[in-house]
């Protein structure tokens, strides 16, 4: 359905190894302590890919919801998503651990728990 063998997220991966977004800034990203660099949300990643796939930015915008979405179910029932050339997200067991209340200096008990940890591909890494 999508034209010389590209996927709604990018080129084939034997079309082409550049990155499907462009950063839509004309400044190089600094990474001085006293700025933040350029967030990009679903919004500008949304304008990215409707630009870079022929799509509308209102059915890119419910492309990357969809992807969130599916990521977000994966996560939660436990499962590992990778996110080729990108990293690989994962739900990790927390111990109960003892804490201190900032405030006023009370220990306090932090319960067990799970997080998501996000784990940077070698591939990107070695781009940094």
């Amino acid at each position: 359905p999508f034209p010389s063998g590209r996927t709604p997220l990018g080129p084939g991966l034997a079309e082409s190894r550049q990155p499907a977004f462009r950063p839509t800034h004309s400044k190089e990203p600094t990474m001085a302590k006293t700025t933040n660099p350029d967030t990009h949300g679903i919004a500008e990643l949304a304008a990215n890919l409707a630009g870079a796939q022929d799509l509308s930015k209102a059915r890119a915008k419910s492309i990357l919801d969809g992807v969130r979405d599916h990521i977000v179910d994966t996560l939660l029932a436990g499962n590992r998503v990778n996110l080729f050339g990108v990293g690989t997200f994962e739900v990790r067991a927390t111990k109960e651990k003892m804490g201190r209340n900032p405030k006023t200096g009370e220990s306090i008990k932090i319960p067990a728990g799970r997080k998501v940890v996000f784990k940077t591909a070698k591939g990107l890494k070695d781009q940094m």
